[in-house]
């Protein structure tokens, strides 16, 4: 039993630089669908959920009746694609009872240990309260986090039909603020303002891409998901300031 797969290094490298961002290690589902990677930090503070299709990597094999659970440090993994041109094909495979990942690109091949999934904490199932949802452009939210970068926090405001986000920097107000029209603001708030961290978003939404969709309600835990290509997503969920 055993799997095999060929994927683009640009999408592999957008994966890692999402995974490094929230913890160190983290446990990857593989299944006859694709790769599936669900991880929190330390503190519970940020979590991340990763789906990659079969449908988005050049070639897939799944020879197994159940799911391998692999343990990955993701700095191996890293060690592997850092070298790598996003144009770059990665071949991966594992044989049943293997304690690593074969990695393959341009005649180079490598090992990449695993670890015991059961030194890896999993974080609960969380299901985020959505009483607004909204999309908007990842760029300008990138734009936002990088202007406000040197402040504490930031407010996500709905307020009469409007997604505002805003924060007092040294500089002065930071603003941006759509209509409901402008970002598909679907919401049954009238009015909520919930504080977040500055920092652990822009960890958060450090590989974003796209546009996002954000949900979330008030005083409660705000979740991102973009496209990491066109059957592949990734969303991120971080709790707010208290």
């Amino acid at each position: 039993m055993s799997f095999y797969l060929e994927i683009k290094a640009s999408l592999l490298k957008d994966v890692v630089k999402a995974i490094e961002n929230i913890n160190a290690e983290s446990i990857w589902v593989i299944d006859h669908e694709g790769i599936y990677i669900r991880m929190s930090d330390v503190y519970r503070y940020k979590m991340l959920e990763i789906n990659i299709n079969n449908r988005d990597m050049v070639n897939f094999k799944f020879d197994s009746a159940k799911p391998y659970y692999l343990g990955l440090v993701i700095d191996r993994l890293k060690d592997v694609t850092k070298t790598l041109k996003s144009s770059d094909l990665l071949i991966m495979d594992y044989s049943d009872g293997n304690p690593f990942i074969t990695a393959e690109s341009n005649g180079l091949k490598r090992n990449i240990k695993l670890i015991d999934i059961s030194l890896i904490g999993q974080p609960p199932e969380l299901m985020v309260s959505q009483e607004y949802q909204s999309v908007i452009e990842s760029k300008k939210m990138s734009s936002f986090l990088k202007a406000i970068s040197k402040s504490i926090s930031f407010d996500v405001i709905i307020n009469e039909g409007k997604f505002i986000i805003r924060s007092e920097t040294d500089e002065g107000l930071a603003e941006i603020s759509w209509s409901e029209e402008d970002c598909n603001l679907d919401t049954q708030l009238s009015e909520s303002v919930t504080n977040f961290s500055t920092a652990e978003i822009t960890k958060a939404l450090v590989a974003c891409k796209n546009n996002l969709v954000i949900k979330g309600s008030n005083d409660s835990p705000i979740s991102f998901e973009w496209e990491l290509a066109s059957n592949s997503t990734i969303k991120s969920l971080v709790a707010p300031r208290v």
